[in-house]
């Protein structure tokens, strides 16, 4: 068992494969995240569509398949986040180079 590297006296968390035991990675996370209020109307809208579809994953309603690229282990991807229930499924790689795809138009 590893010892938390913050604090330096809990042990690690149960899968050992984090860095900070729980006691320190949920206070970091209360010192760090944006409240929901804090969020521009972008990031609400987007943390709606994840959520909504989050539900809709864990009821049975929208399947978990591969990567429509390569066939890996895939996330979700929204093209549109007024269509929370439309998702793309890809694997982290092609995932981010969708996103630079889309963030160098910009």
């Amino acid at each position: 068992m590893q010892i938390c590297t913050l604090c330096k006296i809990n042990k690690k968390a149960q899968n050992g494969k984090q860095r900070w035991c729980n006691e320190c990675r949920n206070e970091n996370a209360k010192k760090n995240r944006k409240k929901y209020s804090e969020l521009t109307e972008i990031q609400k809208k987007k943390s709606n569509c994840r959520s909504y579809s989050n539900v809709y994953k864990r009821s049975g309603k929208i399947l978990i398949n591969n990567c429509v690229i390569c066939g890996k282990k895939a996330e979700k991807h929204h093209e549109d986040y007024d269509k929370p229930l439309k998702v793309v499924w890809l694997c982290r790689k092609h995932h981010l180079k969708k996103h630079k795809l889309t963030f160098d138009k910009i």
